[in-house]
């Protein structure tokens, strides 16, 4: 259903339209007469979509009091007074001249603990349509992951349901700090989480297979039996030369069993090749018993090992190549975290916010050319946003709207969000960011030559120094042709 109201334009989309709300929303459309199987499972899935849909005012024509416009969680319409109707547009509350909130609507209309929530709400300056996005992600897309969590948070047995690994809180923040790839630490989640298909898990949840080991057929196959009381485990451990006399007693529980591998692990007088035993060891007994069980492949004890060695000697080889081998900081690594200076001809804008929980957030701006020279900033203040990306888009749009009116036009737009930069460059679906994003590229028209760029921390600071100072002063927004005296220090710092 989602996907499908996200694409307007695809055949499935007005095939559906002409049948069954040739003149309304696919949010509002009925069953209609003689529907078919096909939209009947459609409407089925939308019930779930429509607790946590929210609506996004773009101009407010389509849009009721009553309806979810508020972004809430889970979202909801505002507290209306009582002789406001319900049934009244959401634009009635929007000024026309300016398309931004009229406050003396608002307190006509709306109760007072909501206004904070509803200026925080981006109006473009030119009207758009409305439009829904999915409450429960960031960038408002609806996933099967985020529909899940909703459900089983709001279902009436929650209070009696903990999340994987609730229990155990040391495990759960230390499996992910071991020295090991990201399928390796995944991997010791799902086994301490009883997400893996051992026999013993799969019976618990009535599916009815052999409980026996398939290796040793002499025990019913447990996490305990497979990883460290089998046979073939036990011999395999001790090759490892690790002690496994403890591994082995059946009077201490699983979890404490991998608490002793992970001391293993974290002590660093132990050599590394060997601190790493204990996770690869488990793993290669998790490959072998799939391998058994599913493609007939008996491995030996000694091959086994073997492949353990294999395997640690890789990772170690690689990571001493890359030290600082990893998704995440690979992600944008190409940019450096102190500020870059732009090409001869050009001129660099960074930008940046100060988003806060109060009535009043700061942004701010630099331009500076590619000498470092700092030709203008400015900061000012705003009501805030409900999200940081949010924040950001609106302190871009600032600076463009200030770039333009100062006369330039090969310009690069610099900022420290990671996800607003990545929609951006990358041009992705943001329903929660769209009216931004469609300002953003508006204004990019006026512009001879534009692009948008990301850095780290370091490299902004002088933007950051903006959008802090404004929440300091009276003014609510200041505008500089030349260095100010409290930012000489880092524009210096960053030359």
């Amino acid at each position: 259903m989602w996907k499908i109201s996200q694409r307007p334009h695809s055949l499935l989309f007005r095939v559906l339209k002409h049948r069954y709300f040739r003149n309304g929303s696919i949010w509002n459309a009925t069953k209609g007469c003689q529907p078919s199987y096909g939209w009947n499972s459609l409407l089925y899935g939308r019930e779930l979509l429509n607790k946590g849909l929210q609506v996004q005012v773009g101009c407010g024509n389509t849009t009721k009091m009553s309806d979810p416009w508020l972004p809430t969680i889970p979202p909801r319409a505002p507290s209306l007074l009582p002789y406001t109707n319900p049934l009244l547009e959401v634009s009635s509350l929007i000024d026309p001249r300016t398309n931004q909130w009229d406050q003396q609507r608002l307190m006509d209309s709306i109760d007072h603990i909501d206004h904070q929530i509803i200026h925080r709400i981006y109006l473009p300056p030119v009207p758009q349509h409305d439009n829904v996005v999915w409450s429960y992600t960031k960038d408002g897309n609806y996933t099967v992951k985020s529909g899940y969590h909703m459900m089983t948070s709001n279902a009436p047995s929650d209070t009696d349901r903990c999340p994987p690994l609730a229990q155990y809180p040391d495990l759960a923040k230390n499996i992910w700090t071991v020295d090991a790839p990201p399928k390796l630490k995944h991997f010791l989640w799902r086994l301490l989480s009883n997400a893996l298909g051992i026999k013993s898990t799969l019976r618990s949840r009535n599916i009815n297979i052999d409980p026996l080991c398939s290796r040793c057929c002499s025990a019913d196959e447990t996490k305990d039996h497979l990883f460290f009381s089998c046979p073939f485990a036990n011999m395999l451990w001790h090759l490892t030369g690790i002690p496994i006399t403890y591994l082995q007693s059946p009077h201490i529980q699983f979890e404490d069993k991998i608490r002793y591998l992970l001391k293993i692990m974290e002590d660093k007088l132990i050599p590394r090749s060997t601190r790493l035993l204990p996770i690869w060891t488990l793993w290669r007994l998790w490959k072998c018993r799939n391998d058994l069980l599913y493609s007939a492949k008996d491995h030996s004890i000694q091959k086994c090992y073997e492949s353990i060695n294999a395997d640690i000697g890789e990772w170690v080889s690689i990571m001493s190549l890359d030290p600082i081998n990893s998704r995440e900081i690979r992600t944008f690594s190409s940019h450096t975290s102190r500020w870059e200076p732009p090409p001869v001809g050009w001129v660099k804008c960074n930008y940046d916010v100060s988003l806060t929980q109060y009535p009043t957030s700061g942004m701010g701006w630099v331009i500076r050319n590619s000498q470092g020279i700092l030709l203008n900033c400015g900061m000012g203040k705003f009501e805030g946003r409900h999200t940081v990306e949010e924040a950001e888009a609106s302190a871009l749009v600032w600076s463009m709207q200030c770039a333009w009116s100062l006369g330039y036009r090969r310009i690069i737009f610099e900022g420290d969000n990671l996800n607003l930069c990545k929609h951006l460059m990358q041009c992705s679906s943001a329903p929660k960011l769209r009216i931004f994003l469609m300002t953003i590229e508006a204004w990019k028209q006026q512009f001879t030559s534009t692009k948008f760029q990301y850095t780290g921390r370091q490299g902004n600071k002088v933007a950051d120094k903006l959008a802090k100072t404004i929440l300091l002063k009276y003014q609510d927004w200041n505008l500089f042709h030349t260095c100010p005296p409290f930012l000489k220090h880092y524009v210096i710092c960053d030359q």
